[in-house]
């Protein structure tokens, strides 16, 4: 076993907000992808001054310019730490985590991830 451990996670896009007959928001999203990424938590100066307490809800990853640019977004929702789109009636029923930045690097983005779930 390795030191940096690569999880498989899963992303699913937003697609649009539609509103049901009541006037009530519902998001909705695109099929999950599967990728293998490492997962990690907030700790830099720079994090702390950005999202304060927020950090303990937050984990990041590096993924590939190349892959990645464009085809992940704010509002796209996550499945981390084995919370898997396995069994969902609606795709993104199961996700514990939205995107909350994209931040692109040299050659890979930075994507810093929310807890759906506060604590969670």
């Amino acid at each position: 076993m390795s030191i940096i451990e690569k999880r498989d996670i899963y992303i699913a896009k937003w697609i649009k907000e539609e509103y049901d007959i009541n006037d009530d928001a519902t998001q909705v999203y695109d099929k999950p992808v599967k990728l293998s990424c490492v997962l990690n938590s907030l700790n830099s100066s720079f994090e702390i001054a950005a999202y304060g307490d927020k950090i303990k809800d937050m984990c990041k990853t590096f993924l590939d310019y190349d892959e990645w640019i464009g085809n992940i977004k704010v509002k796209d929702v996550a499945y981390l730490y084995g919370t898997t789109p396995n069994d969902e009636i609606l795709n993104g029923d199961n996700a514990n985590y939205r995107v909350k930045a994209v931040m692109p690097q040299n050659k890979k983005i930075l994507v810093y991830f929310e807890s759906i779930i506060p604590n969670g």
